[in-house]
């Protein structure tokens, strides 16, 4: 049951996080390139 739009359950806050952590990780490794 969500509550509005900006309602998140807190398995869609972790996976987005999880997410935004490989983008950096992700940009880190291709600057060492």
């Amino acid at each position: 049951p969500h509550q509005g739009l900006g309602y998140k359950t807190p398995v869609e806050k972790f996976e987005e996080y999880i997410k935004k952590l490989q983008g950096v990780h992700h940009v880190l490794n291709e600057n060492k390139r």
